[in-house]
Formats: structure tokens, C-alpha cells, sequence
């Protein structure tokens, strides 16, 4: 009796001991286990540990215990990813292939501080500010005194403000010039008031004022002269003030009023200035008249009785080769009393001598020059953009 149960216990364990691996073999599966480390040899709990199958993707996880130890059961054989990983150390991965009711042993020894992370940050930089699209900015003097004597021409200036650089000219007529681009652009759009009228115009952003009114308002009474600032004959005024129009940016008069000597005609009639030019021979070539109009009118229209000195300071910046400037002058003081005729409540004091007018109204010879009035009124008709007045003239 007792061999029997000594042969039946006997059984019973071997029978034990094979059963993990009888139920592998029928199942089709098999194991993977093993023990996570660090590099000192001390087992590492609470790894992260991931099992995925190659062939279909399939992901088992979980976690070594207290004494480093993780295992997974009844897995599908194949080839399989081993991955280990926990936060402040490195993540272990080993390839393994099981076979049916075996067992396979990954082990995996983490080195610490060895983590990597990917970040990827993505933004939209604007390159304008849609709030304010100006790039213009205020030229100090004291900007203008820092460039070299020979440099001092509106690419030097330009450069000063913010976004313009050198490109490529679309004419090969400008060559000579400096081409700039603002914030990279080819072309602009600005609102400006042009001798009283609201105008819309488009043009190339390293275009000067006076290029902007040449060529793409057909506005020619502006002179082109020397494109350094010196001559004056491409005086116009902006927001009322006399400036130079080949040393203004166009980009820069966005909102801003504009006088050229076209502008100087009210409802169909010259403007005193333009007459007394006109008589008094102060328009000879021409060339620079357009420069001294609008200074002239910008300092009557500050200075109604300006005395001979004011005249001469204010029109120092304009050039003329052929009058010698007396006879300018002498028209900017005839205009100031002409403008009292015509305004009595203005004060008719003035510097210029009324026999000077008196003269020019008669038809006997001037005292003063000892000319002819009808020279200087031929002199007129040959230029129809200063034909004489009636009230000058003595014609009714």
C-alpha cells in the first residue's frame, strides 16, 4: 500500500513540473522574462517594460517588481522588441525570437542619465507688422552731417530706415541710381494729396518723391536737377513746408499733402508770385523758377511782409545761373504787394520801391532798369506758363 502512494506521489510531481510546459505545447505559446539592473549591478524596480510582436504589432506590458523581475506568458511565438525604460535612465531595447513552450531570458541593464527628449516647436514670425506697415523714418540732421561730403544722396539716406536694402534695377535706365527694396517688396501703394486732390498711386518703394511725381503723376513742373540736395530746382512742399523732393522717399508721404508748382493756380488764375515772375524777368531758362516758386510761397505764406533779408535767407537753397537773383527778388516783393492789392486788409508796406510797379503798369520806359515793359511782356507770351496778368500788365 505504501509503494502505491509512494509511486503516486511521484507522479503527481513530475507531473507538476511539466505542466507549464505541457500547457505551452498545447497552447502554441511561450514566455519571456528576465531582470532589469542598473550598471552597479542593483536591480531596478518599477521599469517600464513593453513587448511587441513584429509581425502583428501586438503590445504587452508591464512592470518589474521589487526585486527587478518581469515576465510575460503565453505569447504568441515570433520575433519580438524588448523595450526597457524608466525616468532618469536611458531606454533598452533588444530583439528576441520565441519558440513554442520555451522560455526566452531578456535582461536589461539601464545606464542612468543617458534620456533624450524630441521637442518641436513651430510659430508663425510675421515679417510686417500689419499694424503699422510704415518702414520709413525721420532723417536727423545730425544723420545727414555723419555721411561723407560726396555721399550724401538718397541711397545713404535710405539705408538709414528700417528694411530697405540694395536689389536689382527692372529698368536699365536707372542703373545710375541706387535701386532699393523695402521689407523685400517690388511695389507700393500709397494715398497722398497732390495740389489739393486725393490721389491713390502705385509705384516702385525706392522711387524718390520727384521720380514718384515725374513719371508716375506726370507732374513735370518739378525740376530734376542735381539728386544731391544742392540745387533746389526739385523744391516742392510737403505738408506746407519747402523740401527736397529728390531727397524724399515716395513710401514716406503716405497721408501727407503735396505742392508742386502746378498746385500754385487757384481756380484758373496764377498766383502772384507767378505774375510778378513772369514781369519782372525773375524767369529766364526756367529751370530752377519751379524751385523758388514754392519756397517763395512757403515763406509768404508764414511771413506775409517779409523784409529783403528773409527773401535772400529763404531762397538761399535754390540755385540760378542766369538772373543773378536780383530780379527774383524784386518779384517775391512785388508779389507780397500784390497780394495786399488784392487782399486790402494784408499791410501794403514793403521794401520794394512802388515806383518799381508804377513803372511796369505804364507805357513809358521803366526808370528803374530803363527797359521797355513790352520786352518783358514778350518775354512772357514765349512762355506760356507765365503769361502776364491783366493787373500787371495794364490790359483790360
Amino acid at each position: 500500500m505504501k509503494k502505491v502512494v509512494y509511486i503516486l506521489l511521484v507522479g503527481l510531481l513530475l507531473l507538476s513540473l511539466g505542466s507549464g510546459s505541457a500547457f505551452a505545447q498545447a497552447t502554441a505559446s511561450s514566455t519571456i522574462q528576465g531582470t532589469v539592473t542598473d550598471k552597479s549591478g542593483a536591480v531596478v524596480s518599477g521599469a517600464q517594460v513593453l513587448a511587441k510582436n513584429k509581425a502583428t504589432d501586438v503590445v504587452r506590458t508591464t512592470t518589474s517588481s521589487d526585486t527587478g523581475y518581469y515576465r510575460f506568458e503565453l505569447l504568441p511565438v515570433g520575433i519580438y522588441t524588448v523595450a526597457v525604460s524608466k525616468s532618469g535612465f536611458g531606454t533598452v531595447t533588444q530583439s528576441v525570437e520565441t519558440l513554442i513552450g520555451q522560455t526566452a531570458t531578456v535582461n536589461a541593464q539601464l545606464s542612468p542619465g543617458a534620456t533624450s527628449e524630441v521637442i518641436e516647436v513651430t510659430s508663425e514670425a510675421p515679417l510686417l507688422d500689419q499694424a503699422k506697415t510704415s518702414v520709413s523714418q525721420n532723417i536727423t540732421p545730425s544723420e545727414v552731417e555723419e555721411l561723407p561730403m560726396v555721399g550724401r544722396d538718397v541711397a545713404n539716406l535710405a539705408y538709414l530706415a528700417p528694411g530697405v536694402k540694395a536689389t536689382d534695377s527692372y529698368d536699365p535706365t536707372k542703373n545710375r541710381y541706387a535701386i532699393l527694396s523695402v521689407n523685400g517688396e517690388n511695389g507700393r501703394n500709397v494715398n497722398v494729396t497732390v495740389n489739393g486732390e486725393a490721389t491713390e498711386v502705385a509705384f516702385a518703394p525706392y522711387k524718390t518723391l520727384l521720380e514718384v511725381l515725374r513719371e508716375d503723376l506726370n507732374l513735370c513742373g518739378t525740376k530734376h536737377g542735381c539728386e544731391l540736395g544742392e540745387c533746389g530746382a526739385c523744391a516742392v512742399l510737403l505738408d506746407g513746408q519747402p523740401v527736397l523732393s529728390c531727397l524724399v522717399l515716395g513710401v514716406d508721404c503716405g497721408g501727407r499733402t503735396v505742392t508742386t508748382v502746378e498746385g500754385l493756380v487757384e481756380d484758373g488764375r496764377l498766383h502772384p508770385l507767378q505774375d510778378t515772375f513772369a514781369d519782372l524777368g525773375a524767369a529766364q531758362c526756367g529751370y530752377c523758377t519751379p524751385g523758388f516758386l514754392v519756397t517763395a510761397k512757403a515763406l509768404l505764406d508764414e511771413h506775409a511782409n517779409p523784409t529783403r533779408d528773409q527773401i535772400r535767407e529763404a531762397l538761399s537753397g535754390c540755385l540760378c545761373r542766369c538772373t543773378g537773383y536780383q530780379q527774383i527778388f524784386e518779384a517775391v516783393e512785388a508779389a507780397v504787394m500784390e497780394t495786399a492789392r488784392l487782399k486790402p486788409s494784408r499791410s501794403t508796406h514793403t521794401d520794394v520801391d512802388p515806383a518799381r510797379l508804377k513803372g511796369l503798369r505804364s507805357t513809358g520806359t521803366d526808370t528803374t532798369t530803363g527797359r521797355q515793359p513790352q520786352e518783358r511782356g514778350a518775354f512772357a507770351e514765349r512762355n506760356p506758363r507765365f503769361r502776364r496778368s491783366a493787373s500787371l500788365s495794364g490790359e483790360r
